[in-house]
């Protein structure tokens, strides 16, 4: 009976460890640094978005993909964009899955929760690749948001700098006590699109 005592004791102990260290992880997240970095894929319709900027083509009306799409109000978006984490302090950081929100300026593209176990080593840094598909035919049916990104393709064609800002926002969560609990709000990372970033 002492034994089988013990060996409740231990485990109760050891679980009450795990949470505390968990409890600490997600607590860790406040101090983090969130940053966009490269984005490595931007494709819309199946054309790879980085030629058409280069083209400095005005008028995406003329791209045969998007015409398609059009008529089938299926527009889809496939990206991957890299997010740099940053952890100054002195205790690991960890996310078990995040919910998210993608917006274009003030114009919301997207909302999901994406799994992606993640942990931020203490004093580390790391780099995650996030892999989102999407149609934005809502998006480009509004004739003010299609004039922005033709000005915005026609400005490389002049030689001529413009910028857009994309938001992520992103609301992890954590693994407690086998109860996923969420950060008490989204972390928004703002970048200024600007052409020249998208040639990169």
């Amino acid at each position: 009976m002492k034994y089988t005592l013990l060996i409740l004791l231990f485990f109760v102990s050891l679980s009450s460890c795990t949470v505390n260290r968990q409890v600490k992880e997600i607590k860790t997240l406040e101090k983090c640094t969130f940053s966009l970095g490269e984005i490595e894929t931007l494709q819309v319709a199946s054309t790879d978005i980085r030629k058409v900027i280069q083209s400095g083509e005005v008028n995406l009306a003329q791209l045969p993909s998007l015409a398609i799409g059009y008529l089938t109000r299926s527009i889809p978006v496939k990206a991957k964009f890299k997010l740099n984490i940053e952890n100054p302090t002195q205790n690991n950081a960890a996310i078990n899955q995040f919910d998210y929100k993608i917006l274009i300026n003030s114009f919301q593209l997207i909302e999901g929760t994406m799994d992606k176990a993640v942990e931020i080593p203490a004093n580390g840094n790391i780099t995650v690749p996030l892999d989102f598909s999407f149609n934005i035919y809502e998006f480009l049916a509004d004739e003010t948001i299609r004039d922005d990104i033709q000005a915005f393709l026609k400005s490389t064609k002049n030689n001529e700098s413009q910028e857009a800002q994309l938001t992520i926002q992103i609301r992890p969560s954590i693994l407690i006590a086998n109860k996923l609990v969420k950060y008490p709000s989204f972390i928004s990372i703002k970048k200024e699109l600007s052409n020249e970033f998208l040639l990169k």
